[in-house]
């Protein structure tokens, strides 16, 4: 075990470069939009895996409706849209700031050991994903991109309870 560690922590040191080419990567397609076909398949292979229960579907109906509110939160005050955008700024942050204590302190503490340049890389990386989705938050500014997003989180709401209505027939009542 301790061989492959090392054999893994020495492929992520000769191979740093490839790592932060592929987060500014990932960030460009987020900027791009690229990610929103992906997203929406990922939404729809969370909904298509809870119909296997009626108890994921309700889970799932309890899921997006608590999104759905969260967005309708953006479309009645552009306070909520700035409050969560300056708390995903705030956590990119925190995410910098705990990579670079961590690299300051591997520097200087520990300087022949990945370990903790590893874990400051990682910290990074979530800062980096955190931002991505502070852009898409942030990509909310207008008040019609906010109530085509509210339309189709109703529309999936809808579909999914009609899944589980037919379900529901299909069952029939439970008798105790």
């Amino acid at each position: 075990m301790p061989h492959a560690w090392s054999v893994f922590v020495d492929f992520v040191i000769r191979n740093w470069q490839g790592f932060l080419v592929a987060i500014v990567c990932a960030e460009l397609a987020e900027i791009l939009r690229i990610r929103s076909r992906t997203l929406a398949a990922i939404r729809h292979l969370k909904n298509k895996l809870s119909e296997r229960s009626v108890a994921r579907l309700q889970k799932r109906i309890a899921q997006q409706e608590n999104y759905r509110d969260s967005v309708k939160a953006y479309a009645s005050s552009d306070k909520a849209l700035y409050l969560d955008t300056l708390r995903l700024v705030l956590a990119v942050l925190m995410f910098m700031c705990a990579g670079a204590v961590v690299t300051i302190f591997s520097v200087l503490f520990l300087p022949n050991d990945p370990g903790p340049l590893l874990t400051a890389t990682f910290l990074f990386s979530v800062g980096a994903v955190v931002a991505g989705y502070g852009l898409r938050i942030a990509g909310l500014h207008t008040r019609s991109q906010v109530c085509e997003l509210v339309a189709n989180l109703d529309r999936e709401i809808e579909e999914l309870k009609a899944k589980l209505d037919s379900r529901m027939r299909r069952k029939g009542p439970i008798v105790a």
